[in-house]
């Protein structure tokens, strides 16, 4: 019992810890990258739970990817804090934090080894590759499925020292929870396989094919999981298997994106929020990052049975990599995220903690050398995840920043544009458009430029620069004729300049191509009322 409250102990100042780090982010708002979407102006997220809201949530009318108990979650927040930011921000928080405890529990129920448990879960609170999942609003899913994942893997542990239906029950549904959460926590069964290996050491008691039988229950809930994101997807372009970016160049990024996950692992600079596929990769990128993963994959299997944790760290690590490599696509796909590394760090997490301490069991003389090591570099850590959820406290903050680690995004440039214009700073909000024109390739289609160019007329209107914004309304009608906000702003810098016929002639096509659109009925009918310039 006193060992049992010590554990529960352990695991309130984990979670105080974690806390703490991002108590900051209850004075943040929302961000204007897929926030709005998922979650400011999505109605069926804003009217909070119930009936309608759970069929809703758990039907195939979603967003691109299948999550309902990350959209329940959503909606549960706005029934306990409505739109305010700050509530749902705490809830993440709050997540965050039980997860680090939970994953503490797991580990020493498989282990039942107090301070490497202790390590590997104080890594995951504190680590700053996690600051984008708990800060960005949209990301809930993802910290969401470390929740049920932790909570699977203590569910686990137990059924795994004594097996029975109800125990098997509970880690059934956990895992069902997992998924449910984001479908790129399929490969957790698959996970549990290699917990079975080491620590728990059931190939040892049981033969691999009733291991494997036993997960095949937790497998049909992946597969199920896969195939409702697939249909979920569908309206949205569905997963892309060879369309947009080369499947050659997807392979070589997928290995050098695996080599900077694992760079920065020891540290991380972000924020970086999206970094755009390159365009290509010298030949030496790919080749190397090859060369390095052997390296450490052959480093891991060579002590395999002195130090299992290596192996199956960096399987771990692997496995969760897989979904979100980027091989497979959907939507608009980076080339790396730190987001990504959520789940995939935990096995980088396990290896590094029961590394640490096996050099302290094997006596090599450098126990206090590293032991002093690992502080500071948990204490780094912890700064680095700090400062950098301070940069998600607004938009301009966010950008600013991203805009620096990743110069070449044009989705990045646009999104401080909007910020900008949010903050009435439209002279920078211009030069931020400009930049993101400059970005712009082939692929990208008339949309995304039709589009740069209406953000762009829009931050010369609000600089009070008429002719400027009426030359770039006229250059994003010509790339999207039918772009009907395009007519409607075009309308008021004419009324603006007593061009009234020219006005109403542009309204009225705005409304020609929707009749639904409400601006520019409000704008003949003040036309009509008035016949003076809008403000």
């Amino acid at each position: 019992m006193q060992n049992s409250r010590a554990l529960i102990l352990w695991a309130i100042g984990l979670g105080l810890i974690s806390f703490g780090l991002y108590w900051q982010t209850m004075h943040f708002g929302a961000v204007n990258l897929d926030d709005p979407w998922y979650l400011v102006s999505n109605p069926q997220v804003n009217q909070g739970l119930s009936w309608q809201a759970v069929k809703h949530a758990f039907g195939p009318e979603q967003a691109t990817y299948w999550h309902p108990m990350a959209t329940l979650s959503a909606m549960t927040d706005f029934s306990l804090f409505g739109p305010r930011p700050g509530g749902h921000h705490f809830s993440s928080a709050l997540i965050h934090a039980a997860t680090a405890a939970l994953f503490f529990l797991a580990l020493h129920a498989m282990t039942r080894q107090l301070w490497p448990s202790l390590l590997a879960a104080l890594l995951f609170a504190v680590h700053p590759i996690n600051v984008e999942a708990v800060c960005w609003l949209t990301q809930r899913k993802t910290i969401l499925t470390g929740l049920f994942c932790a909570a699977a893997l203590l569910s686990y542990a137990h059924y795994a020292r004594k097996p029975g239906f109800l125990r098997y029950l509970w880690v059934f549904a956990l895992t069902g929870f997992c998924v449910m959460s984001k479908p790129s926590a399929a490969p957790l069964p698959v996970a549990l396989l290699l917990i079975d290996y080491w620590p728990l050491q059931r190939f040892s008691q049981s033969s691999p094919v009733r291991l494997i039988l036993e997960k095949i229950p937790l497998l049909c809930l992946s597969l199920g999981t896969m195939i409702m994101t697939y249909i979920t997807g569908l309206p949205y372009g569905g997963l892309n298997l060879v369309q947009g970016v080369p499947v050659m160049l997807r392979l070589e990024n997928a290995f050098v994106a695996t080599i900077v996950y694992l760079g920065k692992f020891f540290y991380s600079m972000g924020p970086t929020v999206y970094v755009p596929f390159p365009d290509a990769l010298p030949f030496w990128k790919p080749v190397l990052a090859i060369a390095t993963l052997c390296a450490v994959a052959a480093l891991a299997l060579r002590f395999c049975k002195k130090a299992p944790q290596l192996i199956v760290g960096l399987l771990w690590f692997l496995i969760f990599l897989t979904p979100v490599i980027g091989v497979i696509q959907a939507g608009v796909f980076p080339a790396w995220a730190d987001r990504y590394a959520y789940l995939p760090y935990w096995g980088l997490y396990i290896a590094a903690a029961w590394t640490l301490f096996s050099f302290k069991k094997a006596g090599f003389g450098l126990e206090k050398l590293a032991s002093a090591l690992a502080a500071v570099w948990i204490c780094l850590l912890g700064f680095s995840a700090w400062t950098q959820a301070g940069a998600w406290a607004n938009d301009v903050a966010l950008f600013s920043r991203a805009v620096r680690n990743v110069p070449n995004s044009l989705m990045l440039r646009h999104n401080y544009g909007v910020a900008l214009m949010g903050s009435g700073r439209y002279a920078e909000a211009v030069d931020q458009y400009e930049k993101a024109l400059a970005l712009i390739s082939p692929e990208d289609g008339p949309g995304y430029p039709a589009y740069l160019r209406f953000s762009l007329g829009n931050a010369h209107l609000g600089n009070k620069d008429a002719a400027s914004a009426e030359r770039e309304y006229k250059a994003a009608i010509a790339l999207a004729p039918r772009f009907f906000q395009a007519y409607n702003n075009l309308g008021l810098v004419y009324w603006g300049r007593g061009l009234e016929n020219k006005a109403q002639a542009c309204f009225n096509k705005a409304l020609e191509i929707n009749p639904n659109f409400q601006d520019a009925k409000n704008n003949l009918e003040d036309m009509g009322r008035s016949g003076e310039a809008p403000n």
